[in-house]
């Protein structure tokens, strides 16, 4: 590798001008790659674009060796304060750092937001990349979390995107899931949905004579692009796994039949994932998929129960955090008058009788409640305590008495 020891940057510091002997070109240009090895992917590509030759604008032998051969780049590895500051500018940097119009496979532009596309321009022509995810969004958020409205164009992206399923190689492709591509003027003719017809044409003639992987069901003539514009799915790719890769169709059962089909939708994440990959379960009680990464979503902990919800749905008791579903829950929790919410094995263990109806007050809670809630036991207890007061004040004066008698015996 050609040594970098004789280039200088030269810095101001007020009024004068310093040789750059602290510069990053003053280190060994090994150091600086090894250095590199203990960044995430993006952060290499990243540090090796702030060490190309500016007046070149070319990509030198350095700041190749540190962005490394890298077939994956998610920019949602890298803090996001940095990723929603990056410009076009900078993934384009990054992008010729890797050589990735040659090498790289996939591309997560996660959380950069700022960018309107043309940063993409080395991917253009690309015969090896597999996977592009322009959502935004990391795994378990979905298009609502994001607080800021991205600058990605459709006019820049689509030309690029074109170019490469041109070359027929990429699998999988998530478009932006807001703004235009939720827009009332997106229609049959427009600029978006005539590339997913091109997309999904080229994944037909990509994937002809391909089967699902669990069940070898042919999938000639599916629909791989949903291209309904009035669906809440529309644009998302249907039958492969967007982690694996794998091809499935929605007629295969897991191999626990409890957690559904092979293939599923996070209605959260809007991702479409196989049950190998992340399990994605439905709640039962908010009606939509969950998959691991957004929600967990478990069964009840009663044994002759199968229902299964999400976290937010699911009751959990206060001492052994079982997770229990609302309607087990509630027949076996302790009364609502008490500050605890125990389910029936730990309600019995403290002694806790179940909550039942009192003809008393009308309404239901546990016998340990009762003295606190029924208005015959409270004017009772309020005579109690009514007596013993009247009892401490009775014993305070004979106290006070005692005292006085005990200082005159002795003269004070």
């Amino acid at each position: 590798m050609a040594s970098v020891s004789s280039k200088r940057r030269r810095t101001s510091t007020g009024n004068t001008t310093i040789e750059g002997t602290n510069s990053l070109f003053d280190l060994p240009s090994g150091i600086l790659v090894h250095a590199a090895t203990f960044l995430a992917t993006p952060s290499r590509a990243l540090f090796a674009t702030a060490l190309m030759d500016d007046a070149q604008d070319v990509v030198n032998q350095l700041s190749s060796a540190i962005a490394g051969d890298q077939t994956t780049v998610d920019f949602g590895d890298i803090e996001k304060e940095l990723a929603l500051n990056l410009s076009d500018g900078d993934i384009n940097s990054a992008l010729l750092c890797i050589d990735a119009v040659n090498k790289l496979k996939k591309l997560r532009i996660t959380n950069c937001i700022n960018i309107t596309g043309i940063g993409l321009e080395p991917l253009r022509g690309s015969a090896v990349i597999q996977q592009i995810d322009l959502s935004l969004t990391c795994d378990g958020e979905g298009p609502s979390t994001l607080d800021l409205e991205s600058s990605i164009s459709f006019g820049i992206v689509l030309p690029i995107l074109d170019s490469i399923i041109e070359r027929g190689v990429v699998q999988h492709i998530t478009l932006p899931r807001f703004g235009a591509m939720r827009d009332s003027n997106i229609t049959s003719e427009g600029e978006v949905h005539q590339f997913l017809i091109r997309y999904n044409q080229m994944l037909s003639n990509r994937n002809r004579g391909g089967s699902c992987t669990n069940c070898d069901y042919d999938l000639v003539g599916v629909e791989w692009v949903e291209m309904d514009d009035t669906d809440q799915t529309y644009g998302l790719q249907n039958y492969i796994c967007c982690r694996c890769m794998k091809i499935y169709c929605y007629l295969c059962r897991a191999v626990d039949m409890n957690i559904g089909s092979m293939l599923e939708t996070c209605d959260q994440c809007e991702r479409v994932c196989c049950q190998e990959c992340t399990t994605t379960l439905f709640c039962d009680y908010c009606d939509i998929y969950h998959c691991a990464d957004c929600k967990d979503v478990v069964e009840c902990s009663r044994s002759d129960c199968n229902y299964k919800a999400c976290a937010d749905c699911m009751e959990i008791c206060d001492k052994c955090k079982k997770c229990w579903c609302s309607d087990c829950f509630t027949v076996q929790s302790r009364c609502p008058i008490c500050p605890e919410r125990l389910c029936s094995d730990c309600s019995r263990e403290k002694g806790v009788t179940p909550a039942t109806f009192c003809g008393t007050c009308g309404t239901d809670h546990c016998d340990s409640c009762c003295s606190f809630r029924c208005p015959r036991p409270i004017l009772n207890q309020n005579k109690w305590l009514k007596q013993e007061n009247d009892r401490l004040k009775t014993e305070i004066r004979r106290l006070k008495d005692e005292n006085r008698r005990l200082l005159a015996s002795q003269g004070m």
